[in-house]
């Protein structure tokens, strides 16, 4: 029988880790709203960087979804813990 290894990260109990990646996420999101409601404030004037508009909306919000190494503040399920077997 192979042995499983749990890998632990003690400093994401912290709650000063827990502060950072909130903040993190909170900018994100904010980023991505802020771009979002330049976008369609202006979408007459942007003339053909509407795409590109859209995909950085899209690119900050699956980070924000996604940071750091897993589901974060957007995900409806708790975190999973890692366990990786040799």
């Amino acid at each position: 029988m192979a042995e499983e290894t749990r890998i632990e990260h003690p400093n994401r109990e912290k709650a000063g880790s827990k502060a950072a990646r909130a903040t993190i996420v909170l900018l994100l999101i904010a980023t991505a709203a802020l771009v979002l409601i330049i976008t369609v404030g202006g979408w007459a004037v942007l003339q053909g960087a509407q795409p590109l508009a859209a995909v950085y909306i899209l690119l900050y919000a699956i980070m924000a979804c996604t940071w750091p190494s897993g589901p974060g503040a957007c995900s409806p399920w708790p975190r999973a813990s890692r366990s990786s077997s040799r």
